[in-house]
């Protein structure tokens, strides 16, 4: 038995690989990484900071910010009410974009309740 019968080959369009599904969700991670590393760092929070005001755990932040992780619904709903934003999408163009659009923080920062 050769090897070519055993094991598949895969073949890509010189053209056509930026859209294939697993380098298109690739860059979805990547972005998301950027955005969420961009907004943690500019506040000047901890992964466990990002972690605690978002709900997760500080392994998912590092796997978040490592690209491992899609952008969800879930993932971008908690992220978003975390940094008290919205999340914007960019599809045209080359490479997907993701960020996340601030609301006017209250008084005293991220964590401060209101009495």
């Amino acid at each position: 038995m050769r090897a070519s019968d055993v094991h598949s080959r895969w073949e890509l369009d010189a053209d056509g690989w930026q859209h294939h599904p697993d380098y298109v969700a690739a860059g979805w991670r990547i972005a998301l990484a950027g955005a969420v590393y961009e907004q943690r760092s500019a506040r000047g929070w901890s992964e466990a900071d990002l972690a605690e005001a978002a709900g997760l755990s500080e392994d998912q932040v590092e796997e978040i910010e490592c690209s491992g992780v899609d952008p969800t619904p879930g993932i971008l709903r908690a992220l978003g009410a975390a940094f008290r934003a919205d999340v914007l999408f960019a599809t045209a163009g080359p490479e997907p974009g993701l960020r996340f659009v601030v609301h006017d923080e209250p008084e005293g920062g991220p964590h401060h309740q209101a009495a």
